[in-house]
């Protein structure tokens, strides 16, 4: 190993790929670092001129990366879909041979058919268009960066969203006549199969016909009085009892109509108009 100094040599770092090993020549004033072929020839002294080199040992190498297998791209493929870009493989650090050259930071670069798509930086991208995309990965450490490209996938583009079929609703169907019970009607209620479900706010609505008054005109139709309400739901092809609460108007109409029932008609959401007779059940007639 002419050429390389072998005073007090200490540590040993290898390069397998350059075929060279190194190590430090310990001493205090005449300090140096060597290296050598790994078949013995070839021997130098690496000029360190400007840097210290008291008692060097154990010197150790460190090289940019070096690429293994390119990265690969997964997610969806249709625009839309997010795409997720690996970052490939590298050849790990040597600590037997104090070689180092494992990445220590990543960057990446998305392409959409070839050409650089400004702004993406991470390792996830989510397609805007069609189109043929790949992505790079930059590796790096503090002795130089390296790049590997990824294969290619092919996005299309989103077939688009088929338009949503309005909801059926159908008319719910009462009975002619609905007992009252406590100051509640219960109307038994009905909703057609075939036409979805059936659900609204029933109405009890009362028509009042205007007094006969000479010093003004009146109306033939009168006016409409509301007796109560409630809210419903009920599945097509099912029934339901639905208990609406009279207000005060509706309890002193029924107790003072002829025997203890009259007419009203039904409107509402989800319901279908028709007449409806009240009846006081007879229990309420005692007490009344």
């Amino acid at each position: 190993m002419s050429g390389a100094s072998t005073v007090s040599p200490r540590g040993v770092a290898i390069d397998p790929e350059a075929r060279r090993i190194y190590w430090g020549n310990e001493s205090q004033t005449m300090g140096a670092i060597s290296y050598a072929d790994l078949e013995g020839s070839g021997g130098v002294v690496l000029p360190t001129s400007g840097a210290p080199l008291e008692w060097p040992q154990f010197p150790i190498l460190q090289k940019a990366p070096v690429a293994v297998a390119p990265p690969s791209i997964g997610g969806g493929t249709v625009a839309g879909d997010m795409l997720t870009c690996s970052q490939g493989a590298w050849v790990p650090d040597s600590f037997s041979s104090q070689l180092y050259r494992a990445p220590s930071s990543y960057a990446y670069e998305w392409l959409r058919d070839g050409s650089a798509v400004s702004g993406t930086r991470q390792s996830t991208f989510v397609p805007p268009a069609a189109g043929t995309y790949a992505c790079h990965v930059t590796a790096a450490n503090q002795a130089g960066s390296a790049v590997q490209t990824s294969s290619a996938v092919q996005v299309s583009e989103r077939p688009p969203t088929p338009p949503t079929p309005p909801k059926l609703h159908g008319k719910a169907i009462a009975a002619g006549r609905a007992k009252v019970k406590h100051g509640r009607a219960l109307l038994r209620m009905r909703c057609p199969s075939g036409g979805g479900d059936c659900k609204g706010v029933v109405k009890l609505i009362m028509r009042i016909k205007p007094k006969r008054h000479t010093h003004r005109p009146t109306t033939k139709r009168g006016r409409r009085v509301l007796l109560g309400k409630r809210a419903f739901r009920i599945a097509a092809g099912r029934g339901k009892l639905v208990r609406i609460r009279l207000n005060r108007v509706g309890r002193n109409r029924l107790r003072r109509a002829p025997h203890h029932r009259f007419a009203v008609r039904l409107r509402g959401g989800g319901v279908r108009y028709r007449a409806l007779q009240l009846r006081l059940a007879p229990s309420r007639h005692r007490r009344s």
